[in-house]
This record gives structure tokens, sequence and C-alpha cells, in this order.
């Protein structure tokens, strides 16, 4: 998975995680119940697809999360700007698609120089989710 960033000085730096990555979906939603209607004396609904628990302002969103390989601290130092970058893109199959990196508490600099890094990259474009 490669990722291709705008760096501090206008440029555009790229890496290729070549480590444990994950690609999963992040939905969320909240639910309601309504009464169903009732005829007096009766023990089922008028309407039979009528339903009382129903799903609503769902949303649903796709992330990477990726893990180096282990890197010195130059190497860790220079990922630094990828955790900042306000322009960050992924190469999928050739086409580029913007992602926003969340935020992180990353180690750049440490005793014996081996620092892994642990990050989330959320696609820039959720999904749209029909409304009912």
């Amino acid at each position: 998975l490669r990722f291709h960033w705008l760096n501090l000085l206008g440029g555009v730096d790229s890496y290729t995680f070549n480590s444990e990555k994950d690609y999963r979906i992040v939905t969320n939603s909240e639910t309601g119940r309504k009464s169903l209607e009732f005829a007096a004396g009766e023990a089922s609904p008028h309407t039979f697809s009528d339903f009382g628990g129903f799903k609503y302002n769902s949303k649903a969103s796709t992330e990477f999360v990726l893990r180096s390989k282990y890197l010195t601290n130059t190497e860790a130092t220079f990922f630094q700007f990828l955790l900042v970058s306000p322009k960050v893109y992924v190469d999928l199959d050739g086409e580029f698609y913007p992602v926003l990196i969340k935020d992180t508490d990353q180690s750049i600099d440490r005793q014996n120089g081996r620092i892994r890094y642990e990050i989330t990259a959320k696609m820039a474009n959720d999904y749209i989710i029909q409304r009912v």
C-alpha cells in the first residue's frame, strides 16, 4: 500500500507499507422504536410489513490500519511529515484516493532506534447511504 503526501517544503514524499495492513469498514447509526397500531382486541398489527424498531442516521466509512517495519530514528523523523500533512493520498490500482491520517501519538526518536509506526488512514469520502 503506497502513500503519497505533501511535505513541509511543498514537495511530495511517498512510502510503501509492506508490513501488516488491515482494511476495514467502520459503521455507526442510531436506532429508534415506534409503536405499532393495533385494532382493539386483535393480537397483530394492521400491516404485517410494519415494524417497531428502525435504524436511522447511518454512516459508514472505510479505513486502513497499518504497521510499518521497524524504523531507525532518521526514518521515523521522516515519517512525522506523513502524520501532519494536510494532503495524503493512497495509491490503489494506479488511482490516487485522498485519506485522512487519524490523530496519533508516535515516537520519533528512541534510544535503541527501533520504532514501529502504527497509523490509521481513513478514506476521505464516506459511503453514500440511502435514507428512508
